[in-house]
């Protein structure tokens, strides 16, 4: 694992479990094959509250502008 990745798995983790699962399944299983336009999404993703996180990833609520894509990707993604 690179040092940019294992950073990146560490900006996953999060103070729910449940993010934790779906934030690093994501990048252990899609990382590598997104758009440079998702990654930056996905980074920008990462600087939201757990709570924002919580209401997007897992009630299904709509996400802000300029996360919008990334989220619809990590909702259609199987990432437990």
């Amino acid at each position: 694992m690179t040092q940019a990745m294992g950073r990146l798995r560490w900006q996953c983790r999060r103070g729910m479990l449940e993010l934790d699962l779906i934030l690093t399944g994501f990048v252990d299983k899609q990382w590598q094959g997104l758009e440079e336009e998702l990654k930056a999404e996905f980074e920008c993703l990462l600087t939201s509250s757990d709570q924002q996180l919580q209401k997007w990833l897992c009630e299904g609520k709509e996400a802000e502008n300029g996360v919008t894509e990334i989220v619809a990707r990590i909702r259609q993604t199987d990432c437990y």
